[in-house]
């Protein structure tokens, strides 16, 4: 006879902030919700819990409308009957950055503690995949369970739960919700009726696998907690004899269920994102591009120049602006909610995301260049013997933000006083050496300088655009650099550029009739030919799902004709505009089955730059969409075939093959990728790079396609009839965009490392600031921070949530164990091994002010370092070489 079922009787409500209505319009739905809570709660002591969907950005929701109710919310998460956390906001995993993730779990757990115990449940039923390190990065919360609705299928996990495993090893117990979120969404009142209904779920639960211990998620989005729902499963448990009906909080069902959880389950590996049975909403890696590239321009603001400059600055005695970054952060993240960033909701929803995007952005800039003013008065500028030749110098700091040394061309303004005449700008290094430079650009115009305790005055200026070729420049830090006017005339080096292509020591790039690009490596020998041609096809399909129309017109560039003109000839900088001027389709036709006959001419303007000593070929491509219903991509063809393709996800690298199974009709070639794509063959590899483009395919034949715009007008298609629903004009992408990528040719055998490298480099340009000469207590010449070797990169450098310490996170971009060193400037006492909450777990070594690592393949590792603590005799430092793990 086999035991009784436990079913577990889940009461939520799946919370989107902002989807088919705007923010405010569902927030008068949650205010209410909480309200009718309360006051369910206050009258029926046997309604036992209730669960805020993982997310406490809901709390500050109500409360700013509801103030007068904290108190009486905050005991009902204290005593366990409402449930909150461990989430700021429910996030997509794909599109926001690693860091991200971990600040979105970093604030949603703090909130929660305010009121009460977190739910330490890693609770993400909706979101449209899986990446490959969550497994991980729960466990660096404590997380040890995993709850969700795509990414997968039971014809894998082999029932509703499983092991799923992350590329460090890390497992958590994944929990399938195979027959959704709401498979118990309102028992029926009637107790028939309610039998019948319970039957039923428990029905498909066994057909999905499911053990003894059972989840009856009883909601769904937006509902309101089901108030007779306490008298139903009394009459329940009189008549329903399959077993025993519990309400009950979710960790408690979670800690059921991992009690007859063992070996015997299966195990998955690596990032769920299998579309093999349905629809994982794969277009929305490209619906409205625009917010991507948003995101991902203030994401790069706070990781890799805010935080670590505030770090910086305070270890130079400036208070830690701890307020405005966690400010700045909430901003970013109420933007990262999956309904958000996915660009699938109506057009007011992202046209209100992106005043939060420019708010994170204007409090990150400020921030930003308080801290650079900071750093720049404690260091001494002043300039070494004056140049009779050269006006006298304007001193600038020259800032890398990597944790290695770097060589680079540099591309900045400069400020000087206003003149007439043309003149060439000289750099010199701090021993004196002139630096070599490039003129791109003069105007003439103002220089707003503001004071505290006068309006501001506008100042005349020549404005400079000058390139410079730095080298070695310190890792994590600054290199101090005169600028000086100059009358002398610029020599005449050989162009880098000419109307046929560009050269430089390590490539070189040929311009055929039709605009596409031949790129030769001259190391290898390997040529590259017919690069960047532009494909346009027509889409049918949603904001979720891409669609090819059953008669498409395709229009490519390839075999056209292309305008070019040199814009930079050398020395250090060589600039092309390449411009092809496609016909493209007005629109789908009224019967959407194909395009309409009626086209019009959409210009594409892509500036292609080579720099001096640099391995990249890097476009900035733009256009003006005047059309609708349709795909843009770029197109890179390897020339031979693949089977693979190697993209970067958060904190790794993930290798996908080119073809998928799919046994549902409308399956996506499109994948993902943070800021990189390689795909090789024997002696022979192209690396793409990009910034704010998150979705590429590769065909079988080496042909690698980057996604530019995917322009569609309505929310919803139903894909038995293609019928369209719900309008979205502003998903068309009206309107000016521009698109950053990078081309780096090699010859198939570049680690991984090396990869991870470039991306990083392309992503953060040095930046330059300006100041005045004066002295200082600081070198022209420092770094704050080194990590060695390139096989770690550096994720994160901030001050501590609830410590005045400083927090530095680094990864493991390999798949082989990591013996590394960090050295971090400043006066340290003690280190520490923290979780990625931000715990301690064990103390670490220093070694005259360094840290030697041992990182684990694809281990994330974070590390606290004190400038206070004394070692106490029950806190001795101990040796731990290869296990620090997060």
């Amino acid at each position: 006879m086999h035991p009784p079922l436990n079913l577990y009787i889940i009461s939520h409500t799946h919370w989107d902030r902002e989807w088919y209505l705007t923010f405010q319009q569902f927030r008068f739905r949650l205010v209410e919700l909480i309200d009718d809570l309360l006051e369910l709660l206050r009258r029926d002591p046997e309604f036992r819990h209730f669960h805020l969907d993982g997310q406490t950005i809901v709390l500050e929701d109500y409360l700013a409308i509801r103030p007068q109710r904290e108190a009486e919310l905050a005991a009902h998460i204290r005593s366990g009957r409402i449930l909150v956390g461990p989430w700021y906001v429910q996030p997509d995993e794909f599109l926001v950055s690693g860091e991200a993730i971990i600040r979105n779990l970093l604030i949603g757990l703090r909130i929660a503690r305010r009121y009460g115990e977190p739910m330490a449940v890693g609770y993400l039923p909706d979101s449209f995949g899986h990446i490959a390190q969550l497994p991980q990065l729960l466990h660096g919360f404590g997380l040890e369970s995993f709850v969700h609705g795509r990414g997968t299928f039971v014809s894998r996990t082999g029932g509703t739960e499983y092991w799923w495993q992350g590329l460090d090893g890390s497992r958590v117990l994944g929990i399938f919700l195979a027959n959704w979120y709401d498979n118990a969404r309102r028992f029926p009142e009637d107790p028939d009726a309610a039998t019948r209904f319970v039957e039923q779920v428990v029905e498909r639960l066994s057909a999905a696998g499911a053990g003894r211990e059972r989840l009856l998620m009883n909601g769904v989005d937006h509902l309101v907690a089901q108030a007779n729902l306490s008298a139903i499963r009394r009459a329940l448990a009189q008549r329903y004899q399959g077993g025993r009906l519990m309400h009950a909080a979710l960790p408690e069902a979670i800690a059921a269920l991992r009690t007859t959880a063992g070996p015997h389950l299966r195990t998955l590996t690596g990032e769920l994102r299998d579309e093999s049975e349905g629809t994982l909403l794969t277009g929305v890696l490209s619906a409205r591009v625009r917010l991507k590239q948003r995101n991902q321009a203030v994401e790069h603001l706070l990781e890799t120049w805010v935080e670590p400059y505030e770090c910086w600055a305070a270890l130079l005695g400036k208070p830690y602006e701890r307020d405005f970054l966690r400010y700045a952060w909430k901003l970013l993240l109420q933007n990262h909610a999956h309904d958000s960033i996915c660009g699938c909701s109506i057009d007011q929803v992202h046209r209100e995301m992106l005043p939060r995007f420019d708010q994170a952005e204007q409090v990150g800039e400020e921030l930003l260049g308080r801290a650079l003013g900071w750093i720049a008065a404690r260091v001494d500028t002043r300039p070494g013997a004056p140049d009779a030749a050269a006006s006298a110098p304007t001193p600038l700091l020259v800032h890398n933000p990597l944790p290695r040394r770097r060589n680079a061309v540099a591309i900045f303004t400069l400020d000087v006083a206003q003149r007439a005449a043309y003149a060439t700008i000289e750099l010199r290094d701090p021993a004196g050496r002139r630096v070599p430079t490039q003129v791109l650009r003069r105007e003439q115009g103002l220089r707003k300088e503001l004071s505290p305790i006068d309006t501001p005055r506008d100042v005349p200026v020549s404005r400079y655009t000058v390139a410079a070729r730095l080298d070695d420049l310190p890792a994590c830090g600054y290199r101090v650099y005169q600028a000086h006017v100059s009358e002398r005339l610029p020599g005449a080096p050989a162009a880098l550029a000419t109307v046929g292509g560009l050269e430089n020591e390590h490539l070189r790039v040929t311009v055929a009739p039709d605009g596409t690009l031949t790129i030769t490596d001259k190391a290898s020998g390997q040529r590259f030919e017919r690069l960047h041609f532009f494909r346009d096809e027509g889409d049918i399909g949603d904001l979720y799902n891409y669609a090819k129309p059953l008669a498409d017109t395709v229009v490519e560039t390839l075999g056209g004709y292309a305008e070019v003109r040199v814009l930079a000839a050398g020395p250090l900088v060589a600039e092309l505009e390449i411009v092809v001027r496609p016909r493209l389709p007005l629109a789908a036709r009224a019967d959407r089955e194909g395009r309409s006959a009626t086209t019009v001419e959409v210009p594409i303007r892509t500036r292609v730059r080579l720099e001096q000593g640099s391995r990249l070929v890097r476009c900035e491509t733009t256009l003006d969409n005047s059309v609708a219903d349709h795909r843009l991509r770029v197109v890179f063809p390897l020339g031979v075939p693949v089977a693979a393709a190697l993209a970067d996800t958060s904190f790794g690298l993930v290798e996908r093959p080119v073809e998928l199974p799919s046994f549902w009709p409308f399956p996506s070639r499109d994948r993902p990728h943070r800021s990189l794509v390689d795909v090789r063959a024997p002696g022979r590899g192209l690396a793409l790079l990009s910034r704010g483009l998150y979705e590429h395919d590769l065909r079988p034949d080496g042909q690698l396609e980057l996604t530019l715009l995917r322009c569609v007008g309505h929310m919803f298609i139903d894909f038995a009839t293609l019928e369209p629903r719900d309008p979205v004009p502003e998903g068309q992408s009206p309107g000016v965009h521009s698109f950053s990528y990078a081309l780096l040719p090699h010859a198939g055998d570049l680690p991984p490392e090396a990869l991870v490298e470039a991306a990083a480099a392309f992503n953060a340009p040095l930046r330059v600031w300006q100041t005045d000469a004066h002295a200082g207590d600081l070198p022209p010449e420092h770094s704050f921070l080194q990590l060695e070797p390139a096989a770690l990169q550096l994720s994160a450098v901030k001050w501590a949530e609830d410590r005045d310490t400083l927090i530095v996170r680094c990864y493991n971009t390999t798949a082989q164990p990591v013996a590394g060193r960090l050295r971090v400037a400043g006066a340290w006492r003690a280190a520490y091994r923290v979780n990625l909450d931000e715990q301690r777990e064990a103390r670490m070594p220093l070694s005259a002010g360094a840290l030697d690592l041992h990182l684990a393949p694809w281990q994330i590792l974070s590390v606290e370092l004190d400038a206070q603590a004394e070692s106490a005799p029950d806190e001795q430092p101990r040796e731990e070489p290869h296990e620090y793990a997060t």
